[in-house]
Order: C-alpha cells, then sequence, then structure tokens
C-alpha cells in the first residue's frame, strides 16, 4: 500500500496532505484515521488548501527574487554613479569649483557648516560634498 501512495502522488502533495490531514485530527474525532488520509489523498480534500498556501509561497519567492534583483540593479547604479563622480572629480575639482559651489549655498542652513569645515580643515564635509557632486554630475556629467 505503501508503494502505490508513493508511486501515485507527488511527495509534496502527499506531505501537504500529511500536514492538513493532521491539522484536521486535532479538531475531529477520526476513528479510521490512515482510511481518511488515504481518502483524502484520493478525494483531493484540502487540494484547494494545498493550492492556495502553494500560490502564497510562489509569490513570496517571486518577490524575494524581485526584490533581490531590483537591490542587485540599485547596487550597480551606485557603483556606475560612484565611478563616474571619482572620474570627474579628477578631471574638473579644483578649490575654485569647490569655492563656487560653497558661495550657491550661501545664506542657505547648511551654509555656516560648509564654510566653517572647509576653512578649518580643508577637506569637504559631507554635505558639501554632497552639493559639489551634484553640481559635478550637472555640469560635466
Amino acid at each position: 500500500m505503501e508503494s502505490q501512495v508513493i508511486g501515485h502522488y507527488q511527495e509534496q502533495y502527499i506531505i501537504q496532505t500529511l500536514k492538513y490531514t493532521q491539522n484536521y485530527f486535532k479538531h475531529t474525532a477520526v476513528k479510521q484515521k490512515a482510511g481518511f488520509f488515504l481518502k483524502a489523498l484520493q478525494e483531493g480534500y484540502f487540494k484547494e488548501e494545498i493550492q492556495k498556501e502553494d500560490t502564497i509561497k510562489q509569490r513570496k519567492v517571486q518577490r524575494i527574487a524581485n526584490q533581490e534583483n531590483e537591490d542587485q540593479e540599485k547596487q550597480k547604479m551606485v557603483l556606475e554613479r560612484n565611478q563616474q563622480l571619482e572620474t570627474l572629480r579628477e578631471q574638473y575639482l579644483s578649490d575654485e569649483f569647490i569655492q563656487a559651489v560653497l558661495e550657491e549655498h550661501k545664506g542657505g542652513f547648511l551654509y555656516p557648516i560648509m564654510e566653517k569645515s572647509r576653512k578649518e580643515s580643508k577637506t569637504l564635509n559631507k554635505y558639501l560634498q554632497g552639493f559639489v557632486d551634484k553640481k559635478l554630475l550637472e555640469e560635466f556629467g
């Protein structure tokens, strides 16, 4: 009998039917559990629930795959943008360019922070770096 069941039905269908049958037994008294299980396999008592569960699992797998593809595409775009910015910085970045960007933001609430950082450490803080990169991309990218 075991070989007839295993040979006639897909393994996953048997496992899922068994799971639903066991859950059914928790709430309903059944004397011939093995017979009920075989009948559930043959008649497809839980086929609808199994199909719903499979559909949900497939959608979840597809969502995960789509998200992974989107993440990879975003990483690729960030890498390409960073490479482009590195090239633009090498070619066009100068003290005059940085000063021009800083002057464009004079009067803005970030200006004092950017100016102080530039004067004290001669470096670009993250705000000024962002504005410089934006300007590089607009003008030369």
